[in-house]
Order: structure tokens, then C-alpha cells, then sequence
């Protein structure tokens, strides 16, 4: 069981690092490089949907927005160097 799930984790480890890096610009692999940090916060907004009130819904969608900005701003200077912006 435990090397199925290595297996698949593998596997899906590889497809994102396909996904991220065969973008032609640099802007769109910075921002595909940054979707599991959205599919995360997607996934705890999902789970918590009925259990949530809507202003922890609400403070949810801004820490994902504020994560996923964060996220590829770290991804754009780490390997596109500090004066790279991707439309600010």
C-alpha cells in the first residue's frame, strides 16, 4: 500500500513538474508552479464548506489569494532573480 501511494505521488510530482515547466513564458510557469498552493486551499474550502460561517469563508478566500501571491513571488525570484515581474 505504501508504495502504491509513493508511486502515485511520484507520478504526480512529475506531471506537475511537466506541466510547470513547458509553459513558453515565464510568467505562466510561474503561476503553474504555484497551483498546488490553489488546489490546497480549493481543497480546504471544499471541506469545510458546510461548517465554515461565511466570514471564515471569506478570511479563507483571502488567505489563499494572499498564499498564492506570496507563493509566485518565491517562485519568481528564485528562478527568475529579483527584478523579474510578472504584471504588477
Amino acid at each position: 500500500m505504501k508504495q502504491m501511494f509513493g508511486g502515485a505521488f511520484v507520478a504526480v510530482l512529475f506531471g506537475w513538474l511537466l506541466f510547470a515547466s513547458f509553459a513558453n513564458e515565464p510568467c505562466e510557469r510561474i503561476y503553474r508552479g504555484a497551483a498546488p498552493v490553489r488546489i490546497a486551499f480549493d481543497g480546504v474550502r471544499w471541506a469545510g464548506q458546510n461548517f465554515l460561517s461565511q466570514n471564515s469563508r471569506l478570511k479563507l478566500i483571502s488567505w489563499s489569494i494572499s498564499a498564492d501571491g506570496a507563493t509566485q513571488q518565491f517562485l519568481g525570484r528564485l528562478f527568475y532573480g529579483p527584478t523579474h515581474s510578472c504584471g504588477k
